[in-house]
C-alpha cells in the first residue's frame, strides 16, 4: 500500500511540474521551439529531483524556481524579457514603484508556487504515514524507541525509490550516533577539545569522540535515544577519525593567526561530507553535463541556440555565470574598432531651419508615459490631447515616428538619451553605474553657449534613479526638486498616483523657473500619467464608453488627457509671463504607457482599428515648438529615437559643430531615419522609415519578423539584415562609450 501511495505521489509531482512549466512558457511568450524549451525544462527539473536521495532538499530548490518564475513573468509583463542579474543594481527603485508593480501581477501567476507546495505537502503526508507506520511496528514489537531509530531521515524521505531506504539508514544512524555517551558534554567541549588536539597532539581516540559526536549535533539533531551503542562507536570513530585529519591538515597549513577556524573546520567539512551523501552524483552530473551542452554549444546548433535563451535554467544559469565573470570596464562594447561612430553633425546641419532657435531659452518637456497613439486622436467625441494638437499647429514641427530607446533605467534613460545622444545600457540603470564619467551633452554644450541649465521634477524623493548625482555630472546647474518635507523644492498641494499632481508642478515650476539667468535650459519631467493611471475624480476629463471603463486603456485615456490639461495650463502660464515667444519648447514622451499584456491589445484593436503591435506601443510623440518664428507648421515622417533629439536641437539653436561623442542624427536634414532599440524588443531591432523589425527573442535571426509600418504585412527577413547589424552597431557603441568612459577622452 505504502509503495502504491508513493508511486502514485511521484506521479502526481512530476505532472504539476510538467503542467506548471508548459503554463510558464505559454504566458512568457515562448513561441520558437515551445515544445523543445518545455522537454528540457522537464528533463532538468526531473534531474534535480532524482539528484538527491533526501527529496526535502530538490522541493526547496523547486520552491526557490517557482519564485523565481514568479518574478520572470512580473518583469516579463512589462520589459518582455526574463528577469536579469544585473536588473540587481536597479533593486533600490522597487520599493517606490511598488503600486506599479502591483498592477502587473496577474493572478495566474500565483500557480507558479503551487506545484512546488504541493509537492512539499505529499512529503510531509509520506512522512507522516512512515512515522506512524514506525511507531506502529514498535509498539508491535514491544521495540522501545523504534521511532527514534526511524529520525527525522526517514520522516523526510519516504519511498522514492530504491535508493530512499539506504538515505533513510544513513541519516537514522547519524541520529543513532548523537545519542553516543558523550552526549552533550562532548558537544559543549568540542572547540576546546579540538584546539588542543591540534596544539598538543591530543589522542586520536578523544578527537574521533568529539567530532564523532559534533556530527551527531550538527547533522540530527541530536534527539534520539538508541541502544544501538556497536553501531554507534564504529560510526563515530570512522567519521571522528576524519574529522581528526581534517583538523590536524587544517592546523599544519593555516597560519597562527587563523587558528580560531580549525575548530570550525573540523566542524562543517564532515556536515558537508554527510549531506553530500544523500546525493546522487550520477543525477547531478548529468544535470551539469547537459547544461553544459545547452550552454556552450559547440556545434553551433541554432536548435541549441533558441534553447538556451528562451528555457529557464539554462538563461538563468547563463545569466548568472555573465554577472558572475563580467569584466568591471570593457562592458559590451568589444574592441574600438567596432565602435560606430561618425561626425554626421557637419554634413546634416545646412538646411533651411538651421539657427531659427538660436538665442532663444530651451524648455523641454519630458511627458511621463505619452504614447504617439493619443495625439490627434478623437474618442467617443473628445479629443485626449487638445492642448498638444494646438500646439502642433502653432509654429512647430511634429515627429510622427519617433521612438522610445530606453535601457534599463526607464524614464532616467529617456532623460539620458535626448541629453547626450548615447543610449543607455541594460545592466542595472545608466544614472547608478556612471555618475563618475565624464559627459558633453545639451547641458554642457549649451553652458559653454552662456545657458543657465536647470532640471525640474516632483517626485518625493531627489534622489530617486540617482539624480543628484547624475544631474551634476552631465552639466546641469541646479535641480530643482524632491518635497519640501524632506527637503525638497515642492509644497505637496494635491497628490495624485505618484505624487504632486502636473497641474500643481507646473504651477510651481514657473516660478522657480523664472529664477534663473536668460538664456536659459529647463528640463521638466512631468508625473502624473504614470501606470497604474489612477485619476482623482475631478480630473476625470473623458467619459469612457462601457466597454472601456474600469480597463488600463480606458484609464490611460483619462490620464493623458488630463496631463494635456496641465500642459495647457503652463503653455497658457508662459505666455502670460512673456516667456513663450523668448522660447522653443520641445514635448516628448518617455516610454511607453501600455504594454501587449492582458487586455490591452484587444482594447487597443478595437479603438485603433489594427493591430496593437510594437510600433504603436514604442512610438512616443516630439514636438518642437518655435513661436513667434516664420511660419514652419509641419510634420515629419522620418524614423527617429531620443538619441537624435540632441543633433536635432543643435541645428535649431545653429550650433556650429557638436563637439562631442555622439549617436543620434539631425531628423530635419536626413531623408532615412533609423532608431534602434533594446528594451521590450531585444538587442538589434529597429524601426526605420518604413519598416519594423524585432529581432527573435531565441536569438536566431532567421526566427524574427518584419512588417510594414503603414499596412502591417510582412517584409523578407534579408531586406533587414543591414539594419540589424546597424542597430547592434550603435547599441554596442553606446556601451563601449559608456563603459570607458570615452567622452572624457574626447577633449585628450
Amino acid at each position: 500500500m505504502g509503495a502504491d501511495y508513493s508511486r502514485a505521489a511521484r506521479f502526481a509531482a512530476a505532472a504539476l511540474v510538467a503542467l506548471k512549466l508548459l503554463l510558464f512558457y505559454s504566458l512568457i511568450g515562448v513561441q520558437s521551439h515551445f515544445v523543445a524549451v518545455w522537454l528540457m525544462s522537464c528533463l532538468l527539473a526531473g534531474l534535480i529531483f532524482s539528484a538527491f536521495r533526501v527529496k526535502w532538499i530538490p522541493a526547496a530548490i523547486h520552491l526557490l524556481i517557482s519564485a523565481l518564475m514568479f518574478l520572470d513573468l512580473t518583469f516579463s509583463s512589462f520589459f518582455n524579457r526574463y528577469l536579469s542579474v544585473d536588473m540587481i543594481g536597479a533593486a533600490d527603485v522597487v520599493g517606490s514603484i511598488g503600486d506599479s508593480v502591483l498592477e502587473l501581477i496577474r493572478p495566474i501567476y500565483f500557480l507558479m508556487p503551487a506545484d512546488a507546495l504541493a509537492i512539499m505537502a505529499m512529503l510531509a503526508a509520506m512522512a507522516l504515514r512512515r512515522r506512524r507506520a514506525a511507531r506502529a511496528e514498535g509498539e508491535a514489537r514491544g521495540i522501545e524507541g523504534a521511532e527514534a531509530a526511524a529520525g527525522p531521515g526517514a520522516m523526510a524521505c519516504d519511498a522514492w525509490g530504491g535508493e530512499a531506504a539506504d538515505a533513510v539508514a544513513d541519516l537514522g544512524q547519524d541520529v543513532a550516533d548523537a545519542g553516543a555517551d558523550l552526549g552533550q558534554e562532548a558537544a559543549d567541549a568540542g572547540a576546546d577539545l579540538g584546539q588542543e588536539a591540534a596544539d598538543a597532539g591530543a589522542e586520536p581516540g578523544q578527537e574521533a569522540a568529539d567530532a564523532g559526536a559534533d556530527l551527531g549535533q550538527e547533522t540530527a539533531g541530536a534527539e534520539a535515544d538508541t541502544g544501538q551503542e556497536a553501531a554507534e562507536a564504529d560510526e563515530g570513530a570512522d567519521l571522528g577519525q576524519e574529522a581528526a585529519d581534517v583538523e590536524a591538515e587544517t592546523a599544519a597549513t593555516l597560519p597562527q593567526a587563523l587558528s580560531f577556524l580549525r575548530p570550525a573546520a573540523a566542524r562543517v567539512l564532515p556536515f558537508l561530507r554527510a549531506v553530500a551523501r544523500h546525493r546522487a552524483p550520477a543525477s547531478a552530473g548529468a544535470i551539469a553535463a547537459l547544461i553544459a551542452v545547452v550552454l556552450w554549444n559547440p556545434a553551433q546548433a541554432q536548435t541549441l541556440t533558441a534553447i538556451s535563451n528562451q528555457e529557464l535554467y539554462a538563461f538563468h544559469v547563463k545569466d548568472a555565470l555573465g554577472g558572475l565573470f563580467a569584466g568591471s570596464g570593457g562592458g559590451d562594447g568589444g574592441d574600438f574598432q567596432y565602435l560606430f561612430y561618425a561626425d554626421d553633425y557637419a554634413v546634416e546641419k545646412d538646411g533651411p531651419l538651421f539657427g531659427v532657435a538660436e538665442g532663444r531659452n530651451l524648455i523641454v518637456i519630458q511627458v511621463e508615459s505619452l504614447q504617439n497613439f493619443v495625439v490627434g486622436l478623437e474618442y467617443n467625441g473628445q479629443e485626449i490631447t487638445p492642448n498638444l494638437n494646438r500646439l502642433i499647429g502653432e509654429n512647430s514641427v511634429y515627429f510622427d515616428n519617433f521612438y522610445q530607446q530606453v535601457g534599463g533605467g526607464n524614464t532616467s534613460d529617456a532623460e539620458f538619451a535626448v541629453n547626450n545622444s548615447i543610449c543607455g545600457v541594460m545592466k542595472s540603470y545608466t544614472y547608478e553605474l556612471f555618475q563618475d564619467n565624464v559627459f558633453r551633452g545639451l547641458p554642457v554644450l549649451l553652458s559653454e553657449k552662456g545657458y543657465d541649465t536647470a532640471v525640474f521634477h516632483a517626485h518625493e524623493d531627489r534622489g530617486y534613479w540617482s539624480r543628484e548625482g547624475m544631474y551634476p555630472a552631465q552639466g546641469f546647474g541646479r535641480f530643482f526638486g524632491g518635497l519640501e518635507l524632506v527637503g525638497g523644492d515642492y509644497e505637496m498641494t494635491e497628490w495624485m498616483g505618484w505624487g504632486l499632481t502636473d497641474s500643481e508642478f507646473f504651477k510651481q515650476t514657473l516660478p522657480m523657473m523664472k529664477s534663473l539667468r536668460e538664456p536659459f535650459y529647463s528640463f521638466v519631467i512631468t508625473l502624473s500619467n504614470h501606470h497604474p493611471f489612477l485619476m482623482l475624480d475631478h480630473y476625470s476629463f473623458i467619459d469612457l464608453l462601457p466597454e472601456d471603463e474600469g480597463s488600463l486603456v480606458g484609464n490611460y485615456l483619462r490620464s493623458a488627457a488630463y496631463t494635456d490639461y496641465a500642459i495647457g495650463l503652463f503653455i497658457d502660464m508662459l505666455k502670460d509671463d512673456g516667456l513663450y515667444e523668448r522660447s522653443v519648447i520641445a514635448v516628448y514622451g518617455d516610454h511607453q504607457g501600455l504594454t501587449m499584456e492582458g487586455d490591452v491589445p484587444s482594447d487597443m484593436r478595437r479603438l485603433l482599428g489594427r493591430d496593437y503591435d510594437f510600433d504603436a506601443m514604442m512610438r512616443v510623440p516630439l514636438i518642437i515648438s518655435l513661436p513667434g518664428g516664420a511660419d514652419i507648421r509641419q510634420t515629419s515622417h522620418t524614423a527617429g529615437g531620443q538619441i537624435d533629439f540632441m543633433p536635432t536641437m543643435a541645428y535649431l539653436m545653429g550650433f556650429e559643430s557638436l563637439d562631442t561623442l555622439y549617436l543620434g542624427h539631425n531628423l530635419l536634414t536626413i531623408r532615412e531615419g533609423f532608431a534602434p532599440v533594446q528594451s521590450y524588443m531585444l538587442k538589434g531591432s529597429f524601426f526605420d522609415n518604413d519598416t519594423a523589425f524585432e529581432m527573435s527573442r531565441d536569438g536566431i535571426f532567421a526566427n524574427s519578423r518584419a512588417w510594414r509600418l503603414a499596412t502591417g504585412e510582412s517584409v523578407p527577413l534579408e531586406e533587414c539584415r543591414a539594419g540589424y547589424g546597424r542597430a547592434m552597431a550603435v547599441i554596442d557603441a553606446s556601451d563601449y562609450i559608456l563603459y570607458n568612459d570615452l567622452v572624457a577622452e574626447w577633449g585628450r
